[in-house]
């Protein structure tokens, strides 16, 4: 090392060493210092080791139950999470419905799945991390550093107190309402209880281990799996281009974009959404029996996040019968008929659970039942329609120009690119 080198190196560690220790000195004497604000950026901490914890735990239920053969990378961790998921859910329900809610009760099983599953979880994060040539080209490192910035924003957002209304009506308030009692018990107070809850049972034992801000910050984890794993399919599928315009896409709405750190359930049904679509298309591709049960299952999952995600099973049916000059009509039936048992079964814990609870499988729609009387249903399925046939056939125009986050009509905005770049499509 020459002398002038070595003063430079000796100028800037003495630089760094001053900056240091006053920026220290400082701090010491103000805020944020303080031991309460020292303690909450602890919790803040923890909350967030609890969600990607609690993330990575579902992943590695996934990859234990994927074939080994097949993709590596995002994509595949996207898989094995959305896949992971349903029987996770599925245990916690279980157990929780049974055993109860107590600290030991689900922290016990929660250790011993991740030591049991360690090489599984290890392999899992290893694809995730596996991003290779994510981002090349001034256009896709600008649109990924745009979307990571979204994201630690939300993360960050997550970590403070949730004030959307569904989440506090709903995606928070049953999770907790189930910690106060101890055990997954029916809540004839909420007419929320019947609706299929593969996201609010994960948030269970997150918000019992790491409180609400956990399970918040487990959703934003989940959406950021959700788009590597559809940005890595994306790229091989049409180009690296195509995969971060996607992307772009869905994350410049406000309503989606605000998703994130809400605990609202579309990043869910998003995360099926991709992944039965790409368990179909590598079907079309192989014909492997596989990929098209994949594709069920995951159609189940969407089904189990929300009443309204299965329009994904019946969008999945329709691609299959398009196909059936190609495929035959015995083919077909047989394909739309595997697809929909398997999302019978993926969902069907979720009609058990309403049955035994109020002897409706589909709480609180189609009839009364429980505390679903007949005027809470009536007020609850009969809304005042908004709009007329306009509204319908210029959707995605009327939608996109005059759609509000929370504003009456479609109460949601999609952000401007979805409608812009439709016609390339």
């Amino acid at each position: 090392m020459s002398s002038s080198s070595g003063k430079s190196l000796l100028y800037g560690l003495v630089g760094l060493a001053s900056l240091l220790g006053v920026g220290v000195a400082y701090g010491a004497g103000h805020k944020p210092f303080a031991a309460e604000n020292l303690i909450g950026l602890a919790a803040a901490i923890w909350q967030v080791i609890v969600a990607a914890f609690m993330i990575a735990l579902a992943g590695g239920v996934g990859e234990r139950l994927l074939p080994s053969a097949g993709r590596t990378g995002p994509a595949r961790a996207g898989h094995a999470l959305a896949l992971g998921l349903i029987p996770l859910s599925a245990g916690i329900l279980l157990l929780g419905s049974l055993a109860g809610t107590g600290l030991a009760v689900l922290g016990v099983p929660a250790v011993a799945l991740i030591l049991l599953l360690r090489a599984e979880i290890w392999r899992w994060v290893t694809h995730l991390l596996h991003l290779g040539t994510f981002a090349q080209g001034k256009y896709e490192r600008s649109l990924a550093l745009l979307a990571t910035s979204i994201f630690l924003l939300h993360l960050l957002l997550a970590l403070t107190p949730p004030i959307e209304f569904d989440s506090l009506v709903y995606h928070f308030a049953l999770p907790r309402a189930f910690l106060d009692a101890g055990r997954i018990v029916y809540l004839p107070d909420s007419m929320f209880w019947g609706m299929p809850q593969v996201t609010e049972t994960i948030f269970l034992p997150a918000m019992r281990f790491g409180g609400v801000q956990a399970a918040a910050a487990m959703g934003v984890f989940l959406a950021g799996v959700a788009v590597c794993g559809f940005v890595d399919y994306a790229r091989a599928r049409f180009g690296g281009v195509a995969a971060w315009t996607a992307v772009a896409a869905i994350l410049a709405g406000e309503s989606l974009s605000r998703a994130l750190s809400s605990g609202y359930v579309e990043w869910t049904a998003l995360l099926y959404g991709w992944a039965a679509l790409a368990a179909l298309d590598a079907w079309f591709g192989s014909e492997d029996r596989g990929q098209l049960i994949l594709a069920g299952i995951f159609c189940g999952g969407a089904l189990g996040s929300k009443y309204t995600a299965g329009v994904l099973l019946l969008g999945c049916m329709v691609v299959l019968l398009a196909h059936f000059r190609s495929m035959g009509w015995r083919r077909t039936v047989s394909a739309v008929l595997l697809v929909g048992g398997c999302a019978l079964v993926a969902s069907l814990h979720w009609w058990v659970r309403n049955f035994l609870g109020t002897g409706n499988p589909f709480y609180p729609l189609l009839f009364p039942s429980g505390a679903m009387d007949a005027i809470r249903l009536e007020f609850y399925q009969h809304v005042a329609v908004w709009g007329d046939w306009r509204s319908v056939a210029m959707l995605p125009w009327q939608a996109t120009i005059w759609g509000i986050e929370g504003r009456q009509g479609f109460a949601a905005s999609i952000g401007p690119l979805l409608a812009a770049l439709s016609p390339l499509v």
